[in-house]
């Protein structure tokens, strides 16, 4: 009975050993959370993340030992779980809320945000009083940096949120809902080059954001060390020549105005 019990228990704690390791495993595996409709940057499915972002991400990855994986989701859902879970969120802007809650790497890419109206509008953009007394369309849950978030909230002028940029040339071209529309120029380039929207608006000058897109993690989860290696093998893809070829595949045939 003695030898039994021994033997007994020794199976218990090897169960138990077994137990704890898988789930310091799990514990340890970081989920990184992109939008799943904002193409070319990022889309597509909790289980097949796509586009410009989760490729560079999987391949900063691959090249250390960073225990990450990339998972699309609504972007509202990502920040919402940032918020409540040790995750990670990909291709976020920061904003001075931001910087206070999330711990940030370096950026991954860079993002032009420019206004666009029908071609037929006589609205111009020489600053955001032009657009006092307009309705203008954006994503939802997005900020769009300091500075243009700051004028939003302002109520200078009022908005519709949707869920992505193509909702929101619906709903300037066809639905006549908005005044203007504001989408990054790579994004907007693809919408219309695929639904043949070229014709129906224009890009008005100057740009109204230039946004530098991040990984961050939630201060109180206290992975900043995990931030400095992912900022380590990034830098690596980009003296490779690995970035640039990514950036390339996904953003050069894109890169002009329709």
């Amino acid at each position: 009975m003695f030898f039994y019990c021994i033997a007994n228990r020794s199976a218990l704690l090897a169960i138990s050993f077994t137990l704890s390791s898988l789930l310091m495993a799990e514990e340890t595996t970081i989920k990184i959370l992109v939008d799943n409709s904002y193409p070319p940057y990022m889309y597509g499915t909790q289980s097949k993340a796509e586009g410009l972002y989760p490729t560079l991400l999987r391949e900063v990855i691959k090249q250390s030992d960073l225990n990450m994986t990339v998972h699309a989701i609504p972007w509202k859902r990502a920040l919402a779980l940032s918020e409540s879970s040790q995750v990670a969120v990909g291709g976020l802007y920061k904003n001075t809320l931001r910087e206070m809650q999330y711990d940030f790497s370096d950026p991954i890419f860079t993002e032009y945000l420019w206004i666009y109206v029908k071609a037929n509008s006589d609205i111009s953009f020489s600053g955001f009083d032009a657009l006092k007394g307009k309705n203008g369309a954006i994503n939802l849950g997005w900020s769009y940096g300091q500075t243009f978030d700051h004028h939003k909230n302002s109520g200078i002028f009022s908005f519709e949120e949707n869920e992505d940029n193509l909702t929101n040339f619906k709903k300037l071209i066809t639905l006549s809902r908005v005044d203007f529309a504001i989408v990054d120029g790579i994004a907007a380039n693809q919408i219309l080059l695929t639904h043949n929207y070229s014709d129906e608006v224009k890009k008005l000058e100057p740009e109204v954001a230039k946004n530098y897109a991040f990984i961050a993690i939630a201060k109180k989860y206290q992975q900043r060390e995990t931030l400095e290696k992912f900022n380590r093998s990034l830098a690596t893809i980009k003296n490779n020549g690995t970035y640039q070829t990514i950036i390339d595949q996904y953003i050069k045939p894109l890169a002009k105005s329709p």
